[in-house]
C-alpha cells in the first residue's frame, strides 16, 4: 500500500486549489483543472428532486426545486465534496418539448429550460461545484412518458431534432459557466438494450455479456434497442456537443455511464461497447467519441458481494481502458454506495472513496443525494466517505473567479418561490 500511496501522491503533486474548467491529462488518465492541476473529482449523484415530473423547465426549478438542489449544492460543499452528476431530461418527463410524429420542437413549453440551468450552474459556481449534466436515463422505463426517450434513440430523424432544436441552445448557453464541467449522454443504457444480441460485427454483439453474472442483469428495465441503436444515439450527441466546443475552441469532457465495467473494458473476455471505433460506425460521427469514460458498481445483491471485475476489486491500470488502439482515459465511478457494496466490513463509504483514490482513478461520485429508494445510502453515510477524503491533494477547490452575471438575476421577477424540504 506504500508504494500505491506514493503513487497518489506522485499523481497529485504541488497543488493549488482549483480555479474551474476541468480537462483530461492524457499522460496519466487524470483530470487537470486549469490546464495543470491534477483534480480528484468526489461528490455525489443528483439524480432528481421529482422523478415524475423532472426538476428543470417550465419553471419547475424556478417554483419547486430550487431551494431543495441548492441545499443539496451547499451541503455538498460542506461535506467536502467538489463536484455534483445531475439529471435532465431523465426520459423526457417534462423536456424537451416534444411535437408530432414525436419530433423535438424547443426545449420546454415555457421556454425557461435555459435560464433554470444558468442560475443553478451559477450557485454551483458560488460554492465551487463542477457540474456534470446526465441527459437521460436508462436505468428505469416510465410507460407513456418513456415513449419520448424511446422516439429519439430509434428513430435518428427524431433525434436529429433534439439535436437542433434542443441540445445546441443549451450546450451553447452553458457551456462557458465555469461550474459546467461536463456532460454524460445516458445513464446505464445497458437497463433498455436487448439480451443477447448476434451480429457479425462485435461493436453489436453483446453475446459476451451472457457469459457474466452480473451480464445477466442487462434489459432490466425493458429489452429495447440493440448495441447499434445505443451507440448510434450516443455517437451523434456526442458529435454534436463536441462540434459546438471545438468552434469555440474548447475540448468538451463528454462520456456515458455504463451499468458495469464490462461493457467497457477488453479485459476478462469482455468488450467496450463505448470504443471510439463501435460509436463511429453506428452514428457516423468521427468526432463523436467519449473524453473518459464512467461506470457503476455495485454488488450482486443476491450474493452480497462485488463481482470478480469490479473496480472494489482492482487497481485503475488492471483494465487498459481503451484498449490496444486508443490511450487510456479516466475512468470515474460514477454510482457507488455502501448498502450495496458488500460485504460491509470490507467496502464502508470511507474505504469506498479512499480505494478509487489510492489506486488510479479520477474520482467517485455516490448514489444518491436525495436517498430515494432501498438501495441509496442516507446523505450522513456519504457525507462521511466524501469528507474523508478533505485535504488530500486534488480534491480541494478554489474560487471560480467572478459570476458572468448575479446570481438571482435570471429569476423572473413574478415568481413566489416557497422554501421546500430536501429529500422526501
Amino acid at each position: 500500500m506504500t508504494l500505491v500511496f506514493l503513487a497518489a501522491i506522485s499523481l497529485f503533486f504541488c497543488l493549488e486549489p482549483c480555479e474551474g474548467i476541468l480537462a483530461v491529462c492524457k499522460k496519466n488518465s487524470q483530470f487537470l483543472c486549469n490546464d495543470e492541476q491534477p483534480t480528484f473529482l468526489v461528490g455525489a449523484n443528483q439524480a432528481w428532486f421529482n422523478y415524475a415530473t423532472g426538476d428543470f423547465g417550465n419553471r419547475l426549478y424556478f417554483t419547486i426545486s430550487m431551494i431543495p438542489l441548492q441545499t443539496y449544492l451547499t451541503t455538498l460543499k460542506a461535506a467536502g465534496g467538489n463536484s455534483i452528476r445531475l439529471f435532465l431530461h431523465i426520459e423526457g418527463q417534462g423536456t424537451p418539448m416534444f411535437g408530432p410524429g414525436g419530433t423535438v420542437i424547443g426545449t420546454d413549453l415555457q421556454q425557461s429550460l435555459i435560464p433554470e440551468l444558468m442560475e443553478y450552474l451559477k450557485f454551483a459556481h458560488m460554492n465551487q461545484i463542477f457540474v456534470f449534466i446526465c441527459l437521460w436515463n436508462g436505468a428505469y422505463v416510465t410507460p407513456v412518458i418513456n415513449e419520448r426517450l424511446h422516439g429519439l434513440i430509434k428513430d435518428e430523424v427524431n433525434l436529429q431534432s433534439y439535436i437542433l432544436t434542443a441540445l445546441t441552445p443549451i450546450v451553447t448557453a452553458v457551456m462557458n459557466e465555469p461550474a459546467m464541467a461536463g456532460w454524460d449522454i445516458i445513464n446505464q443504457p445497458e437497463g433498455v438494450m436487448k439480451r443477447n444480441v448476434t451480429d457479425k460485427n462485435p461493436c453489436w454483439d453483446n453475446t459476451f455479456l451472457e457469459l457474466k453474472s452480473s451480464g445477466r442483469a442487462i434489459g432490466w428495465a425493458k429489452e429495447l434497442y440493440t448495441p447499434k441503436e445505443i451507440q448510434r444515439f450516443i455517437n451523434l450527441q456526442a458529435s454534436a456537443i463536441r462540434k459546438l466546443y471545438k468552434a469555440r475552441n474548447k475540448e468538451p469532457l463528454i462520456t456515458a455511464s455504463s451499468f458495469n465495467i464490462i461493457t467497457n473494458t477488453f479485459q476478462w473476455n469482455c468488450k467496450n461497447l463505448y470504443h471510439d471505433y463501435c460509436l463511429n460506425i453506428s452514428g457516423g460521427a468521427d468526432d463523436g467519441y467519449l473524453s473518459f469514460w464512467s461506470t457503476h458498481s455495485f454488488d450482486i445483491k443476491s450474493e452480497g458481494r462485488y463481482d470478480d471485475w469490479a473496480p472494489f476489486n482492482h487497481y485503475y491500470t488492471e483494465y487498459h481502458m481503451g484498449g490496444d488502439h486508443l490511450p487510456p482515459r479516466p475512468l470515474v465511478i460514477a454510482g457507488f454506495n455502501q448498502v450495496r457494496g458488500r460485504p460491509h466490513s470490507k467496502w464502508d463509504i470511507v474505504k469506498q472513496f479512499n480505494h478509487l483514490y489510492s489506486n488510479g482513478y479520477p474520482g467517485g461520485w455516490t448514489w444518491q443525494m436525495n436517498a430515494q429508494g432501498p438501495d441509496t445510502d442516507d446523505w450522513i453515510t456519504q457525507a462521511k466517505g466524501i469528507s474523508s477524503l478533505s485535504g488530500k491533494y486534488g480534491v480541494t477547490v478554489g474560487p471560480f473567479g467572478a459570476l458572468s452575471s448575479p446570481l438571482g438575476s435570471l429569476i423572473p421577477k413574478n415568481l413566489t418561490i416557497p422554501a421546500s424540504p430536501v429529500g422526501k
